[in-house]
C-alpha cells in the first residue's frame, strides 16, 4: 500500500476518485450525492462534489498501482476549542474501496495525516466530523486519542448527529 499527497487534482485523478465515490457515496449519512441539488443523477451529482473539492490537498491510496481509497481535508480550518479559535487540518471525506476495508488502511490514513504530511501542511490539530451512528469510526477515532469536542444534535436526519472530533498531534 502506498499513500501519495496530491496538493491538487489533475482531470484524471478525477476520474479515479468518481469510481470510488461511486461505490462509497451510500455509505454516508446522509449520502454524498444527496447533500447536492445540482444534477440529475448520482454520477452528476458526485461529479460537482468533486468540483467543490478539487482544489483541497488529497491523500490517495494505492495498492500497486490501483487507487482504492481517498482522504481530503482542508487546510487551516478553524474550530473552537474551549471558546478559542484554534486551526485544524479538517479531514473532509475518506473513502475506502470496500474490499480493501478493515485491513488497516483508515488507520495508515490517519497515521499520515498526523506525522507525514509536508512540512507546509503540518498543524498542531486536526479535526474530523462523523454521525452518531458511525460506531465503527467513532471507536476508531477514539483508539487513535480522538476527542469529542462538539455534537450538532439531529444535523444528519432525525435522532442522526454530528459529532466534531479533534487530536493534538504536535
Amino acid at each position: 500500500m502506498n499513500i501519495k499527497f496530491m496538493k491538487q487534482l489533475t482531470e484524471e485523478d478525477q476520474q479515479e476518485m468518481l469510481s470510488i465515490l461511486i461505490e462509497c457515496d451510500e455509505d454516508f449519512i446522509p449520502s454524498l450525492s444527496s447533500r447536492r441539488e445540482k444534477g440529475q443523477s448520482q454520477v452528476d451529482k458526485l461529479k460537482i462534489y468533486m468540483e467543490e473539492k478539487k482544489n483541497y490537498p488529497h491523500l490517495f491510496v494505492y495498492k500497486d498501482k490501483q487507487l482504492i481509497g481517498f482522504s481530503n481535508f482542508i487546510h487551516k480550518e478553524i474550530i473552537k476549542i474551549n471558546y478559542k479559535d484554534v486551526y485544524t487540518n479538517f479531514i473532509d471525506t475518506t473513502c475506502i474501496l470496500p474490499d480493501y476495508r478493515n485491513l488497516g488502511i483508515g488507520k495508515n490514513v490517519y497515521a499520515y495525516y498526523e506525522n507525514l504530511l509536508p512540512e507546509q501542511y503540518k498543524l498542531s490539530y486536526i479535526a474530523r466530523e462523523t454521525w452518531s451512528t458511525n460506531y465503527r469510526q467513532i471507536h476508531i477515532y477514539e483508539q487513535l486519542g480522538y476527542k469529542r469536542v462538539a455534537i450538532k444534535l439531529n444535523d444528519r436526519g432525525e435522532d442522526i448527529h454530528t459529532y466534531t472530533y479533534i487530536k493534538k498531534v504536535k
